[in-house]
């Protein structure tokens, strides 16, 4: 089975499709993000947010593909999945979680990034005479 959505809008996009698109979208953003901050951040936070934005685009990849399988699978004149769906579904479930928890944790790292020492004000002492 073979979809072939009218691509006029987002909106008009099926909704697994559209969720590709934002997710394509947010990852290019980090992308961005991370390329225009980069002197800024300390070399284990540049590591750190790398592997998680690697992370991040392979697991899209992943549910890209992973999408297009489990559609084939779906049959919508009958209302029912073919064999080998749930099993498809079960690991579309755990890319999907594993991409979710590393973006928590890219995030985190990306708002957190003060990696210089807090500057001190001195405070003069109080007039004592």
């Amino acid at each position: 089975m073979t979809r072939t959505p009218s691509v006029s809008s987002p909106r008009s996009l099926p909704t697994g499709d559209r969720l590709n698109l934002f997710g394509l979208v947010a990852v290019f953003l980090l992308l961005v993000q991370l390329s225009t901050h980069w002197q800024i951040f300390a070399k284990w936070r540049r590591v750190l947010l790398s592997i998680t934005w690697l992370i991040l685009a392979i697991t899209l990849w992943q549910l890209f593909q992973t999408h297009n399988a489990i559609d084939a699978l779906l049959e919508i004149e009958t209302r029912s999945v073919g064999a080998g769906f749930d099993p498809l579904h079960d690991f579309y479930e755990l890319v999907a979680t594993v991409q979710w928890i590393t973006a928590v944790i890219h995030l985190a790292v990306m708002l957190t990034y003060s990696d210089k020492p807090p500057t001190t004000v001195a405070v003069a002492p109080p007039d004592q005479s």
